[in-house]
């Protein structure tokens, strides 16, 4: 199942992610700890948020389909669980890290990457419907107030391009709209007046 696996994660055409995850699943049979282990891993790992995204969708409908619901319903409870718990952690150290690459460790920029692919993953569950918009919009806040590098500036585009634009429709769209532009005008400012004055560990309290 693991070459399965691999094989899904690396190609971009939907319809072969769909054949390995089908093949994936039905290789053997899957308990509660196999399917939670499963949902963490692309977390651990979503080298490419591009297929680690469609792919997760694509093994959640294969759940769906030979194991049933409520292993597929254990399968993206912990996938957004991961994927929700490594963000938080991952933007909650960001301005140490920032600051660590620049002065100490120039190794850290690892951690940025990963920073930057975590970040991506969790919108594009957004856009296979693996993720609810409230969500996202709070990791969008999440962003907003640690960011303290252009990396993040960039980062953020991402994943607000990856999301689509469906995370501005609905009743509440006006308002979230204004809010996001508000805070991100803000926030730029502050990052691109602080670049030449100051470490960026210090930038995310200036807000």
């Amino acid at each position: 199942w693991l070459s399965s696996f691999w094989q899904g994660t690396t190609t971009g055409i939907y319809a072969e992610q769909k054949l390995h995850a089908t093949r994936m699943v039905e290789a053997r049979k899957w308990s509660f700890v196999d399917v939670c282990s499963l949902a963490h891993r692309f977390s651990w790992q979503c080298a490419t948020p591009d297929t680690y995204g469609p792919f997760a969708r694509a093994v959640y409908d294969a759940l769906n389909d030979s194991c049933g619901t409520w292993y597929s319903s254990c399968f993206c409870f912990y996938l957004k669980k991961g994927a929700i718990e490594s963000f938080e952690y991952a933007w909650s150290n960001v301005s140490i890290l920032v600051t660590l690459r620049l002065s100490i460790h120039p190794s850290l920029a690892d951690e940025d990457d990963y920073t930057f692919r975590i970040s991506c993953f969790v919108a594009e569950l957004y856009a296979v419907d693996l993720l609810s918009k409230a969500r996202v919009h709070e990791c969008f806040g999440k962003v907003l107030h640690n960011m303290c590098s252009l990396e993040h500036i960039h980062i953020l585009w991402e994943m607000v391009s990856r999301g689509k634009e469906s995370l501005w429709q609905g009743p509440k769209s006006s308002q979230l709209v204004t809010a996001f532009t508000s805070l991100f005008a803000k926030r730029t400012e502050t990052i691109l007046r602080a670049t030449n004055t100051g470490p960026p560990a210090l930038v995310a309290t200036k807000v």
